[in-house]
């Protein structure tokens, strides 16, 4: 699973994580090694985000670059989730391998066969053939659960057009 995942260029994810804090967050990204998008929910208030050369986030209805103070805040608060190598290889791959999982059997997700492993923190499902994706991660709860689709599939994301940045002071 580590191995097929460093070795793509990109992944789709879905899925919905609580902080603990209490904080919901439901994402919707496609992930790219040079480029990030989609949308970030936070306790209901939908924030398109898009990580291209330096654009950082959508603030009313214009595109904030990430060189002004609030696109640097917007950057910094989703850079973990917006960069595809931090995001796959020193998060969601780090925290499986500290993980003691075994081995609990086989199901089908949205059409691919996968095996299914589970220890106390939960269960994470990789595909059954090669190469082996990681298909869903999920907490005991349910209340966390991120499912990985379009593996090595890039989809292009490009910086918006110049009239949708916005052009303002003080940001």
């Amino acid at each position: 699973m580590r191995s097929a995942a460093l070795q793509a260029s990109s992944v789709h994810l879905r899925g919905t994580v609580v902080s603990d804090g209490g904080t919901k967050a439901r994402m919707d990204l496609q992930l790219n090694m040079d480029s990030s998008g989609g949308m970030v929910e936070l306790d209901g208030i939908a924030i398109p985000v898009l990580r291209v050369a330096s654009v950082a986030g959508k603030v009313a209805g214009k595109w904030v670059p990430s060189t002004t103070r609030l696109g640097k805040a917007l950057s910094d608060d989703f850079d973990q989730s917006l960069n595809y190598d931090t995001f796959i290889g020193s998060g969601i791959l780090q925290s499986l391998d500290s993980a003691s999982f075994a081995g609990k059997g086989f199901d089908v997700l949205d059409g691919t066969p996968v095996q299914v492993f589970s220890d106390s923190d939960g269960i994470a499902c990789v595909a059954a053939s090669e190469p082996h994706y990681l298909m869903r991660v999920k907490d005991p709860a349910g209340d966390n659960q991120l499912d990985f689709t379009g593996w090595n599939q890039p989809v292009p994301l490009s910086a918006p057009p110049v009239n949708e940045i916005f052009q303002g002071k003080g940001i």
